[in-house]
């Protein structure tokens, strides 16, 4: 076998290995079912019934709050007292109300709810829990498809009482899926179990672990800022909590959900928007903006004169009180240069806080996206009316993707290319092709859903690949293959479809 036949093997068999890799990475990092994430400062806690863990010891273990049962049985040992609960917020621990009495309540339909939610109300009020706090209704038990439409008479029975916007539930993935889609809550306690793994990240408490402390506890996390907690740590300020605070929550968008190919030709301009809604304590004003995330004020290669800077993508008009909603609108300008792209964005109050931040609501700077192909090459300008944006914008923390050897397919010129690591790469080495297994028809190509993406490798492993395709590959110009994973969408991961 001659030396260019065995470093063009080499080659063949060094992409492979790199394509593989991208596959599995890949598949590693995007999730099907969205989460909440923990760095919006999350909150810990625990819930217990007939224990009696001192504030102190609480404290000690660093539980900032506690979940306590109603039950239409105070003086039963189960449900909370006002001596108890003056203790805790004496104490400085916020308090969590639910509703429990067997556990499977929700079962009976419409006039249960109207039953247990009048009970709950009362004895909420027995022990001074501020009027706009809501109450929890356990689903303690594996609820099944079978079971929802029961399930969600009784949560019409409990709004009815209460009202949708004090209502919450507690229980496993499904049902808190269910209730929330269905439109019948606006809180969600969600519990580890009966959920194989899937979290609605509409839902702002977890429970994580049961049987904490000997067995007396159970362990929650609060996701987001406001749970549903009153005490000294309340987000309400009419609870005696802070100020206020920033949030939002999806509501719609005009582009594909990250799950969803969208793909953009060069140049192409596409009107888009996204809807939001207020679920933080604190009007929106001009000041509110959609700007570029991962990193914070990143440069979008996809901005236009619909912009109000390279890095801020739209910004409210008027006022939108609590609970109000409002469009975004702007475009996407696609660059002239083919690749696969990944657009960020968060909510900004300028000169006060992101909504990502700590104490704030959230959106996390991770939960709106766009993932975007754009295909051809073309030939147009930076807009003017966005200095540095457009195709002139750097990449910033990685948000852009070239494939080693990027350029219009059949480019004899070759534009150079810069992989993750900021190495120039020769021009003609062309990434994908035939012989690493990429062709439509083969079991690694975009039939099979995988990219070959450039990412870091070792400094020695790429001079080798770059040095056999050189020789091997030269006179052979392969069209890169671009197919994206499925990602995640604002939400909808459900991420964010909803109220949080």
């Amino acid at each position: 076998m001659g030396v260019s036949a065995v470093l063009k093997v080499s080659a063949v068999a060094c992409l492979a290995t790199v394509a593989l890799a991208a596959c599995g990475d890949a598949a590693g990092v995007h999730e099907s079912v969205g989460t909440s994430t923990a760095d919006l400062g999350t909150t810990s806690g625990c819930d217990y019934s007939f224990a009696r863990p001192t504030p102190a010891s609480l404290a000690s273990m660093g539980y900032k709050f506690v979940c306590r049962y109603l039950s239409g049985d105070p003086g039963g040992g189960k449900d909370i007292t006002a001596s108890e609960q003056a203790a805790l917020e004496a104490g400085g621990i916020d308090i969590v109300l639910n509703w429990e009495t067997t556990g499977t309540d929700a079962s009976n339909g419409y006039n249960a709810g109207v039953s247990d939610a009048t009970a709950a109300k009362a004895e909420a009020e027995s022990v001074n829990q501020p009027p706009n706090r809501p109450i929890y209704f356990s689903i303690d038990f594996d609820a099944q498809s079978s079971d929802a439409a029961a399930i969600n008479e009784y949560f019409k029975g409990v709004a009815s009482v209460i009202g949708v916007s004090r209502t919450g539930v507690y229980g496993g993935y499904y049902i808190v899926n269910e209730l929330f889609n269905a439109g019948l809550v606006t809180w969600g306690w969600q519990t580890y179990a009966w959920s194989n793994g899937a979290w609605d990240s509409r839902a702002q408490l977890r429970q994580v672990q049961n049987g904490v402390d000997n067995g007396q506890l159970d362990a929650d996390t609060g996701m987001v800022v406001d749970f549903g907690q009153y005490g000294p740590g309340s987000p309400v300020a009419a609870d005696g909590g802070v100020a206020g605070y920033y949030a939002a929550t999806y509501v719609s968008q005009s582009w594909p959900l990250a799950s969803s190919p969208w793909s953009l030709t060069a140049c192409q301009t596409v009107p888009s928007s996204i809807t939001l809604k207020n679920t933080g304590t604190l009007p929106w004003d001009s000041n509110t903006r959609l700007g570029t995330t991962q990193p914070r004020d990143r440069k979008s290669e996809f901005a236009d004169s619909t912009w109000l800077s390279d890095n801020r993508a739209a910004a409210v008009t008027g006022t939108v009180p609590p609970g109000g909603t409002f469009e975004f609108k702007f475009d996407f300008h696609a660059p002239p240069t083919a690749g696969t792209y990944t657009e960020f964005f968060g909510l900004v109050q300028e000169g006060v806080a992101w909504f990502s931040d700590n104490g704030q609501g959230g959106p996390p700077d991770n939960d709106i996206e766009a993932d975007i192909t754009v295909t051809g090459t073309g030939n147009c300008a930076v807009d003017p009316g966005v200095p540095d944006g457009g195709a002139g914008a750097s990449n910033d923390g990685g948000s852009k993707h070239v494939d080693s050897g990027v350029g219009s397919p059949g480019d004899d010129a070759g534009a150079t290319a810069t992989n993750d690591s900021g190495v120039a790469e020769e021009p003609d080495a062309g990434s994908g092709g035939a012989d690493a297994g990429s062709s439509s028809d083969g079991a690694t190509g975009s039939g099979a859903g995988c990219s070959v993406t450039a990412t870091p490798r070792s400094p020695g492993a790429w001079v080798l690949v770059a040095g056999a395709l050189v020789v091997a590959l030269r006179r052979r110009k392969r069209n890169p293959t671009h197919c994206t994973p499925g990602a995640r969408g604002f939400v909808s991961k459900q991420g964010m479809s909803s109220g949080r």
